[in-house]
């Protein structure tokens, strides 16, 4: 159980994403807070962030589309690789960005109790958070299906949308 979080601590600090200064510039387009990229013909995608609004109390998620222009803005400034955007979601932060597993937790996490005592979870080395997340990801359109509405828009969360 030591080796695992030995493992894990490691693994975590020294994965940290390195982000270029042109990040933090990019970032500032943007405002304060973790925005959320997502698959918005995912029918599983489009439930996961309805459950996120509705218990962000904080407010201090925003929320943009996987092929939208805030979204290839970010991915760009983080010089994310293409292959991480297509099936995953990603967390960016003020000074990080998170993908898989990783973003989910940090994403529990944020949204306070009771929802953060899912992030223990860490603990589980990444290659096997990450292999359940993919299978998951690969079938999500045979399993959940697609759709082409979302949630209908109110003027609060309007702005959190980019």
């Amino acid at each position: 159980m030591l080796l695992i979080l030995w493992y894990n601590r490691m693994r975590i600090s020294l994965c940290e994403p390195m982000l270029s200064q042109d990040y933090a510039t990019r970032r500032s387009e943007f405002p304060a807070g973790s925005i959320i990229v997502f698959d918005d013909t995912c029918n599983l995608c489009n439930g996961a962030i309805n459950f996120v609004l509705d218990h962000d109390k904080k407010k201090m998620f925003y929320f943009a589309d996987r092929n939208g222009l805030a979204a290839k803005k970010l991915k760009i400034a983080a010089q994310l690789p293409n292959y991480i955007s297509e099936q995953t979601i990603v967390l960016f932060t003020d000074t990080a960005y998170y993908v898989k597993s990783r973003a989910v937790l940090e994403i529990m996490k944020g949204l306070g109790f009771p929802y953060s005592l899912a992030y223990p979870t860490i603990i589980i080395p990444l290659p096997i958070r990450d292999f359940f997340y993919d299978m998951i990801s690969k079938k999500r359109y045979l399993l959940f299906g697609k759709s082409n509405t979302c949630r209908v828009m109110t003027d609060d969360i309007r702005p959190r949308f980019l």
